[in-house]
């Protein structure tokens, strides 16, 4: 028995080894087990210790993050790493409601409008609830309705979803654990309300509101505290203290918590028809809705996300353990803001030491939205007063700051065989444009993500077997926003070296005169040029200057007054040193994709047969 290979657990390695074993014992000798009834036996053990070996492997997969398969087996290592998977999270939206009341008598100075009142718009024809949190108070606009009805008004956020609440009885007999389950697995759990009323026989007694604890150091033992987990149905449950870490139920005591229960990422980008769909009702006047839309400040909803999945779990938790609940490096916060704020294509955080210039005590941010450019002024503010400060140490500030964007122009000439595409050659250029966004897509649009030429051109000539080869150019391009008619001074920097002589810019207005634009004398020096005829003429000399290694362009005293193409900004045009670009820091390179030219050359004759005879 001590030749068995114990480590050969396959079903027919299993079956010979027991043979092999009883064909060792004397009262088996010369005894054929292949055609007994002894076969039967042997099959049946073998599977048995075949199962066995395949459940116990199971069994001590789901005991480690790295290899578990089942969620709660997951969530179950995440939550001894202190970590609780993130919820579906509500869409929001900053707008502006206006009412008018119907007694024009009554007239107050302002009209306070509920909790959880309910608003609603469209999107791909489903319609989405959503809801303030807390009531507001809307003022007296000093506007009034063609019937003489005050109207009142107020900017706050909604958030897409619909209240629930639960109610719960402490019974220890029944429920020794005190694990109070949330029954709607929809919940996003950043709306949660807790409140408790330790004695509701007690008439007078009322709800007191817990908070979630954060640092178990800081919680004593009357603190009004819970906390959430996701149990191992999938579903979050909250718990209370024990008299020792935050304040002990009393046995009677009611539980009553609120939530929004939402759709998640699905709510973004709604960006109009918002409609106020309650009456506000008070004891002697009602208002109804005069005008609801969403915040000047506000593009569409957004910070909507779906429940955090096995693999995002696996991902972040050991993250998350590192930071130790407090925020200090650079990379505290960006794994900290991924948790808590899921409206983020991409993040980038460093530390002031490697800031230009540099900046001791100091951690900057800058996020990408997934939708968009640029985050909301309202986000800022959440992801600041909600997430920053609630973990950074004293001696650390953050900032936020907006990405930087550098777009790309690409311009490619293209040989391909006619004869190979049936359907012609702007259905071949259409599949190039659609290769080359693609790329974009793949490669590019977030921090830290390289320009690689080669792999450019590698997918425009592996767009189609017609496609034969591409000799492509690019050009970088950054989009400077003016403030017209009024001096000022503006850098912008490309991050990557450039060759002399290559600056362009969009054309504008400058002292009166119409189409003028900005080249550099490759020396450094830039002047503003425009043309009077055929003839360039330059109107101003030195208006800046240029640092060929960094990419740096600086104006001084630059006072357009108008832009020729009506956008609020000019590019920056200029040709890269290398075709392989970098991005720093903040800096964002994408494709500018109604940038793109492709000159299509058909070498078709080349492939021609010529008869030899």
């Amino acid at each position: 028995m001590s030749d068995i290979k114990v480590t050969d657990l396959d079903f027919d390695i299993l079956k010979e080894n027991l043979k092999d074993f009883l064909r060792g014992q004397e009262e088996f000798q010369d005894y054929d087990f292949d055609g007994s009834g002894l076969q039967i036996l042997l099959d049946i053990l073998s599977a048995n210790t075949h199962y066995n070996a395949i459940y116990q492997n199971m069994v001590a997969n789901e005991m480690f993050l790295d290899s578990a398969v089942l969620r709660e087996s997951v969530v179950s290592r995440a939550k001894a790493l202190g970590y609780v998977p993130s919820s579906l999270k509500s869409a929001e939206i900053d707008v502006t409601l206006k009412v008018v009341e119907s007694v024009i008598d009554k007239q107050p100075a302002s009209v306070a409008l509920p909790a959880y009142s309910n608003f609603s718009a469209s999107k791909d024809g489903v319609t989405y609830i959503f809801q303030n949190l807390t009531g507001q108070t809307l003022s007296d606009s000093g506007e009034t309705d063609s019937g003489g009805g005050k109207i009142y008004e107020g900017t706050f956020t909604i958030k897409q979803g619909v209240a629930v609440e639960q109610n719960f009885t402490v019974n220890f007999q029944s429920n020794p654990d005190q694990r109070f389950i949330i029954s709607n697995s929809n919940v996003d759990i950043s709306s949660l309300v807790v409140s408790v009323n330790q004695t509701p026989q007690d008439q007078t007694a009322t709800f007191a509101v817990s908070t979630p604890a954060e640092n178990v150091v800081e919680v004593g033992s009357t603190d009004n505290v819970y906390w959430v987990n996701e149990n191992e149905s999938g579903n979050y449950e909250i718990y209370f203290g024990n008299g020792r870490i935050g304040k002990k139920l009393s046995d009677g005591a009611a539980i009553k918590i609120q939530y929004l229960t939402t759709s998640g990422a699905v709510g973004n980008n709604i960006s109009e028809g918002f409609s106020f769909g309650d009456t506000i009702v008070t004891s002697d006047s009602s208002y109804t809705q005069f005008d609801t839309s969403k915040a000047s400040t506000a593009t569409s909803s957004f910070g909507g996300a779906d429940k955090e999945t096995i693999e995002e779990i696996r991902f972040t938790s050991p993250k998350f353990y590192e930071m130790q609940n407090r925020s200090v490096t650079a990379l505290d916060y960006k794994f900290l803001i991924q948790k808590k704020y899921q409206n983020v294509d991409s993040i980038k955080t460093w530390g002031g030491e490697d800031n230009d210039p540099v900046y001791y005590g100091r951690v900057f941010i800058s996020l990408k939205p997934k939708t968009g450019f640029f985050i909301t002024e309202t986000a800022k503010k959440n992801i600041i007063n909600d997430i920053v400060k609630e973990y950074n140490v004293v001696t650390i500030d953050a900032e936020i700051v907006e990405p930087v964007f550098t777009f790309v122009e690409v311009d490619t000439e293209v040989k391909y065989n006619l004869r190979e595409v049936p359907q012609g050659e702007e259905h071949v250029k259409n599949q190039i444009i659609s290769s080359i966004s693609t790329f974009n897509t793949d490669n590019l649009g977030k921090f830290d993500s390289y320009f690689r030429y080669s792999q450019l051109t590698t997918k425009i000539d592996t767009t189609s077997d017609a496609v034969k080869s591409n000799v492509t150019s690019i050009k970088l391009q950054n989009r400077l926003v003016l403030a017209l008619g009024v001096s000022s001074s503006y850098i912008s920097t490309f991050n990557n070296e450039i060759l002399a002589g290559t600056l362009e810019s969009d054309k504008f207005t400058y002292d009166g005169n119409i189409d003028s634009f900005l080249k550099d004398d490759s020396k450094g020096n830039i002047s503003i040029f425009t043309f009077a005829g055929d003839t360039e003429l330059q109107i101003v000399s030195n208006i800046g200057t240029i640092d060929y290694n960094k990419g740096s362009i600086s104006l001084n005293g630059f006072i357009p007054t108008a832009i020729s193409s009506g956008d609020d900004y000019i590019k920056l045009k200029a040709q890269p040193r290398s075709n392989d670009l970098s991005p720093l820091r903040n800096q964002i390179l994408t494709i500018d994709e109604s940038a793109i030219n492709i000159n299509m050359n058909n070498i078709s004759e080349q492939f021609l047969t010529k008869n030899q005879f």
